[in-house]
């Protein structure tokens, strides 16, 4: 899947390894599994297919989760549209999508961006 950012300090943080291990700490494998199978998957579906990897919805972000790491996101229709989600029930809807807009990424519950800093 493609991944577009809603900021460039959550990009870096992300995609850095030196910021994501400072951010993630003991969950650093878990974090960079994520990423690896999202960035992987041609579409959400595959995501969904992984027992390593669960779907969720909550306030409208699509979660994608693994152990105690949850990447909050939305999902981007081909011409770019920025899609929430109001509860799970749409999900079979998005099985086609192959980008997420990335809005947070939390580690045990707390935003890495609030990590790094």
């Amino acid at each position: 899947m493609l991944l577009a950012w809603s900021s460039t300090r959550l990009k870096v943080c992300c995609l850095t390894g030196v910021q994501l291990r400072a951010a993630a700490g003991d969950q650093v494998a878990a974090a960079e599994d994520l990423l690896y199978l999202v960035t992987r998957a041609p579409m959400l579906r595959d995501l969904g297919s992984m027992q390593s990897v669960r779907l969720g919805v909550l306030a409208g972000n699509l979660t994608l989760s693994m152990d105690e790491v949850d990447m909050h996101a939305h999902t981007l229709s081909s011409d770019g549209v920025a899609r929430s989600l109001p509860n799970r029930a749409p999900l079979p809807e998005h099985a086609s999508t192959e980008a997420l807009l990335v809005h947070d990424f939390h580690v045990r519950g707390r935003s890495v961006l609030r990590r790094a800093s």
